[in-house]
């Protein structure tokens, strides 16, 4: 496999990352009806979600954007759907980002799930998509969630007063 490394896509970003996050939301909503995207802080961040999520949308799949929060978070809200994706590249320095899959069990893709992503946007999908104008696709619903609930129960509590 030549798009993933050990925990997801890194690259450097640029207009090459712009497109293969709106090729991996293709390939990921081709294959999985319900979505829930996040992301970190970084500034790079919301130009690849939007992109990502584009992606995820022209495919026809439902698409949720979590908004900015941690990577266990969307792990965790991850449960309700069939996929789950963060943009993020955790701790590689600011000129980097990346795209990582999860599992509804917010576990990451394995090697088998990794390889069919990567088959249709190395393959024929990225043929697909380069002859055919997007708005020919059917589109999916997309929306804005809110992450009250379940992520609030594993929050960190602090003493009223803390010394260090």
């Amino acid at each position: 496999m030549c798009l993933f490394g050990t925990s997801g896509i890194r690259r450097i970003v640029g207009k090459e990352l712009v497109q293969l996050a709106l090729k991996v939301g293709l390939a990921v909503g081709e294959i999985y009806d319900s979505v829930v995207v996040g992301s970190d802080t970084r500034t790079s961040s919301s130009a690849l979600k939007h992109a990502l999520i584009s992606g995820v949308l022209a495919s026809g799949a439902s698409c949720f954007d979590a908004g900015v929060l941690p990577t266990p978070t969307l792990a965790l809200a991850s449960r309700g759907f069939q996929a789950g994706v963060m943009i993020t590249a955790s701790h590689n320095p600011p000129q980097y980002n990346g795209i990582k899959l999860l599992n509804p069990d917010g576990s990451a893709f394995d090697a088998v799930q990794r390889g069919e992503i990567e088959e249709l946007v190395l393959g024929d999908l990225a043929a697909a998509c380069q002859e055919a104008s997007l708005f020919s696709l059917p589109v999916g619903a997309g929306s804005q969630i809110c992450l009250p609930g379940p992520y609030f129960q594993f929050e960190v509590r602090l003493p009223d007063r803390l010394y260090l």
